[in-house]
């Protein structure tokens, strides 16, 4: 799957704005435009066993609902593109996280491969470093470290 080069992700650019911030497109809508949209469990419900999909939901409440998501994206993004300036993090928005998502897109779509034997011994040489530096730490006179908590 390719993406365009142009496009916006309204969340990441949120994410950027205010990293600590919570963020979901109903909470965003609410707290910038002001407006409550429909919930998506209005028209698939609740989360859980008995939830259903796109598929099962009458086509005028997926039209509506799509095109509201739609219009709340677009409004969000004409407030955003001006923050992000403002905010002095239109840099970091188009240089690093923006081009990082053409990557996840693509290890979505392709699968990624998680070494475990690397990681094992990977996490064994990180103890025997953390092992060595609280040697090292515990023979100074005045010294508190979260390296002393962990296995102690």
């Amino acid at each position: 799957m390719r993406l365009k080069e142009n496009f916006f992700d309204t969340m990441l650019a949120h994410y950027v704005i205010e990293p600590d911030g919570k963020r979901s497109m109903d909470i965003l809508s609410e707290k910038f435009l002001g407006y409550e949209p429909v919930h998506i469990e209005e028209l698939i419900g609740k989360k859980g066993k008995t939830q259903g999909n796109m598929r099962d939901a009458a086509i005028e409440k997926v039209k509506e609902y799509a095109g509201e998501d739609a219009d709340i994206t677009l409004q969000l993004k004409n407030i955003f593109v001006p923050l992000l300036k403002s905010k002095e993090v239109e840099k970091v928005f188009n240089e690093v996280e923006n081009p990082l998502v053409k990557v996840l897109v693509d290890m979505e779509y392709e699968g990624i491969r998680v070494d475990m034997n690397f990681l094992a011994e990977y996490s064994k040489e990180l103890e025997r470093m953390r092992r060595k530096q609280k040697k090292v730490c515990t023979n100074r006179p005045v010294f508190v470290s979260t390296l002393l908590l962990p296995n102690n």
